[in-house]
């Protein structure tokens, strides 16, 4: 369930390592969500650079940076689609999940808004509607959360694309006139909904973080103080149930080589 970067991601893997009778699930179009809005930035750390590897043998072009590469995650929801639809692997889109069956914690069905599916695994790759999705279920699947706090700032012009890990910050724009910093995620034990704002503490250390780089030359000013999110955190273990949640760390277009190190 899901067909964003993680969900593709996943769902590959699966495929390559032998699974079959596979099928897909997403409420809307691939990549619809939170991927569509990615920057496609891939950093140059160990999960990058592996998962530049996966995203070169699909054949997805790549722009290469000093400290990040760039990939479109269209092109490569694309490529998935035509390359497993073609083997077999099944893709039902505009198709919302509604409801599980379940039995002594497991998970035997999946119900949608069109149809009813025999389940063996459910792999749930949805994003922030894992929250959500995780409520329907209605067993027993206790995980720990991740907070990720995130602080956004505006500059009155364009600014070059950036991608880079700094102290602890992950520091970003997106070919706009938006500057992205992300803090470090923290294990919590919450199960929250939506976004909330980020603690005030860490956004003064976001924007030191910025002075002591030159940032301020650029005029910035800050559209929004920062907010938090809680997302679950990757495995399940207990049931048949598989959570894989692509915003585990520093972006999702390291899903690719986080889905081949998911344990299933």
């Amino acid at each position: 369930m899901g067909g964003g970067i993680a969900g593709l991601s996943l769902l590959y893997r699966l495929h390559r390592s032998g699974f079959d009778n596979l099928l897909l699930i997403d409420k809307d179009s691939m990549v619809s969500g939170e991927s569509g809005k990615s920057a496609g930035i891939v950093l140059h750390n160990d999960e990058g650079l592996r998962s530049l590897e996966i995203y070169r043998e699909l054949e997805v072009g790549i722009k290469e940076y000093p400290e990040f590469s760039y990939v479109n995650p269209y092109e490569y929801a694309i490529k998935i689609y035509y390359g497993l639809r073609s083997e077999g692997v099944v893709f039902e889109l505009f198709e919302e999940v509604t409801g599980f069956e379940t039995f002594e914690g497991q998970v035997l069905k999946v119900i949608t808004s069109r149809d009813t599916y025999d389940v063996e695994r459910l792999f749930l790759a949805a994003n922030i509607g894992n929250l959500e999705l995780l409520d329907k279920l209605e067993i027993d699947v206790p995980f720990k959360f991740l907070k990720i706090q995130e602080a956004i700032f505006y500059s009155e012009k364009p600014l070059d694309m950036v991608g880079t890990h700094v102290d602890g910050f992950y520091i970003r724009t997106e070919g706009t006139n938006s500057l992205i910093v992300l803090g470090e995620p923290q294990e919590v034990e919450e199960h929250r909904h939506g976004l909330t704002r980020a603690d005030e503490e860490f956004v003064e250390r976001v924007v030191e973080l910025l002075l002591s780089l030159g940032y301020e030359e650029l005029g910035l000013r800050r559209t929004l103080i920062g907010y938090e999110m809680v997302v679950p955190r990757n495995y399940r273990t207990g049931t048949n149930v598989y959570v894989f949640s692509c915003l585990n760390g520093w972006g999702s277009t390291n899903a690719p080589y986080r889905a081949w190190n998911l344990e299933i």
